[in-house]
């Protein structure tokens, strides 16, 4: 999954989390994932239990977008 629009939105996704960590434990986990996982979870897709907690933290992510644009 190495290609301009995935990893463009990988890093927006990485910097929202980063930037919301201490706002929601999900978005902490999520962090630590993250960074415990580095370059390898930007091109090897990921399974196993922390699948919930990436995904619930993305939800998340993708609500936000859209409250942005409306303020």
């Amino acid at each position: 999954m190495n290609y301009d629009g995935y990893t463009k939105w990988y890093n927006q996704y990485a910097a929202y989390v980063k930037d919301k960590k201490t706002e929601s434990p999900v978005l902490s986990v999520t962090s630590n994932l993250l960074s415990f996982a580095g370059n390898f979870s930007k091109g090897a897709p990921v399974t196993g239990p922390i699948t919930s907690a990436l995904f619930s933290s993305m939800t998340t992510y993708i609500d936000n977008i859209g409250k942005k644009k409306k303020h």
